[in-house]
């Protein structure tokens, strides 16, 4: 089994005054400079922070150009060819691809994150072309997963939006370093703001490199789409949220997510009643949450630690040496093995048992305390027969989400299990994407609407 602040309401006469002198006696009718600083909630369970300074937010400190993976159209069309994806050729453009170290934020720390940037290059390039945020599923929970170490496998999903009109920032996530300095813990898989946040300053590095670039075509609009699958489902959809509060000048046009978890609650609770693929992963957030919010209780609190797998005392330590979990859970084949009693007992009432109620209370998309500020459409996949973000489980929240206000497509894929519909579907999103920056709206009757699965394998570009 694998896993796959509102401005400050007490900003002081002294502090006003220092502005006005910094001003060299100009007069009372210049403007007043105060930073920006996020108008959200950090995130609770415990911690006690505020954000750190926004001025350096997204600066690039360090790049390289990839040569080996900047192509013309022509060379990445005999590439995706090979790859099996010749329905997706001819694709217009050539890529400038690189690999970029930036700064953002963790729980009010500036940290380096590392991430991948590409443009359209060559011919018909337009002076301006629209933003895509592409977040990668599940590869693993420390450096050496990282996208950008995985060389043109990593790189691929940026490499065909740019190819096909779009720059593209594709994030590491924090914890997953894929180039320089190494991170200094385990990735937070599946922690909502250290997500959301390390996301959204990846489009200010892509911004910012396109401006000290100048870049004559290709140049990022504040137009953007937000778009992932599985984990980075979950990271379009949280990317999403925070995008008013954190990164305000970001026009969101549409956010696709694709196999996302949004009810976290609910696919922990099957996770301890069914020895399924969702059983693993939840360990794995646990692990990473445990981390994450320090380490506040033990973790052979909910996680077993009995001879001989001795999971509680090595699964932090095995997500830092292991991309897809080694054989941790060989020998294992109940969820009794897996979890405590009180866990299991927790989730199956739905009870309290803090902290870790609370810390998967706060990946839950629907009931945050972050507001969504923007009425951009969705588009939400499931693949119907995913053991791994629960078919049934995202199925049964997908109306929970349009009582919140989501204007949403329900798309599930028949007999997919969790990578197929996401990769089936790819047509239908690529089509989707354009018709919403092309100003097409959401058609009402699939607003909401929850139909029937289709066969997602049939599709093709149109």
């Amino acid at each position: 089994m694998g896993y796959e602040g509102a401005l400050n309401p007490e900003v002081s006469v002294l502090l006003l005054l220092s502005l006005l002198a910094c001003n060299g006696g100009k007069d009372d009718t210049d403007e007043i400079v105060v930073p920006f600083s996020p108008d959200l909630p950090t995130t609770g369970c415990g911690l006690d922070y505020e954000w750190a300074p926004m001025e350096q937010m997204g600066e690039v400190v360090s790049y390289e150009h990839m040569d080996e993976y900047s192509l013309g159209a022509d060379q990445l069309n005999v590439l995706l060819t090979q790859f099996g994806a010749g329905d997706l050729t001819p694709v217009p453009y050539g890529v400038e691809v690189y690999r970029v170290r930036y700064l953002t934020q963790d729980r009010g720390e500036v940290v380096e994150a590392t991430g991948w940037l590409s443009f359209p290059a060559g011919d018909g390039v337009p002076e301006e072309v629209p933003t895509v945020v592409w977040t990668h599923g599940t590869s693993g929970f420390t450096d050496q997963c990282a996208p950008t170490a995985a060389g043109l496998e990593g790189a691929g999903y940026n490499m065909l939006l740019s190819a096909l009109g779009y720059a593209v920032t594709a994030p590491d996530y924090l914890g997953m370093n894929g180039w320089g300095a190494p991170a200094p813990e385990v990735h937070s898989y599946l922690v909502s703001e250290a997500t959301a946040v390390a996301t959204l300053d990846s489009v200010r590095a892509l911004w910012g490199f396109a401006e000290e670039r100048e870049l004559a075509v290709g140049r990022p609009a504040k137009q953007a789409v937000l778009w992932g699958g599985s984990e980075g489902g979950f990271a379009a959809l949280w990317a999403d949220r925070y995008a008013s509060g954190y990164l305000p000048e970001l026009d969101v046009v549409a956010t696709v997510a694709l196999v996302p978890p949004t009810d976290m609650r609910g696919l922990a609770a099957h996770a301890v009643n069914h020895f399924e693929d969702a059983t693993g992963a939840l360990v794995a957030m646990l692990g990473a949450n445990h981390v994450w919010y320090g380490e506040q209780a033990p973790l052979s609190q909910v996680v077993t630690d009995e001879e001989p797998y001795f999971l509680a005392s090595s699964i932090v330590d095995v997500m830092l040496s292991e991309c897809d979990g080694g054989d941790i859970f060989d020998g294992i084949t109940t969820v009794e093995q897996v979890y405590t009693p009180a866990w299991i007992d927790t989730l199956r009432t739905g009870g309290t048992m803090e902290p870790w109620t609370c810390f998967v209370d706060q990946s839950n998309l629907v009931g945050s305390a972050i507001p969504r500020g923007h009425d951009a459409p969705l588009l939400f996949q499931v693949s119907g027969e995913d053991e791994l973000v629960v078919a049934e489980v995202e199925r049964a929240d997908f109306p929970n989400l349009c009582a919140e206000g989501y204007r949403a497509e329900y798309l599930e894929c028949a007999g997919a299990d969790h990578s197929e519909g996401a990769v089936d579907s790819l047509p239908y999103q690529l089509q989707w994407v354009r018709d919403r920056l092309d100003g097409v709206p959401l058609p009402q009757d699939v607003s909401c609407v929850q139909g029937e699965a289709v066969d997602c394998s049939t599709f093709t570009l149109r």
